[in-house]
């Protein structure tokens, strides 16, 4: 098996964050603005979280019990 035969393709953020290892954020769309990060780090197997377009607020992340958070050009959040 290659790296490319295990590609999987997710019908929803919902469907793409669960049991989720990290999550890559690189649109700034307003659903993505919008997510309940508490729920959505509850999803994940690993609450590791790059946001490359700054899309979620400090105050968004300090509300979950544990998350390693990534924004750029900003200092990490890890708790």
């Amino acid at each position: 098996m290659t790296c490319i035969d295990i590609i999987r393709y997710a019908g929803s953020i919902d469907e793409a964050i669960f049991e989720a290892d990290a999550v890559f954020i690189v649109t700034g769309w307003n659903e993505i603005k919008g997510l309940d990060v508490v729920k959505m780090v509850e999803k994940m197997k690993e609450p590791i979280i790059f946001d490359g377009r700054n899309c979620l607020s400090e105050e968004k992340i300090r509300a979950c019990s544990s998350v390693e958070y990534y924004p750029i050009g900003k200092p990490p959040i890890i708790i």
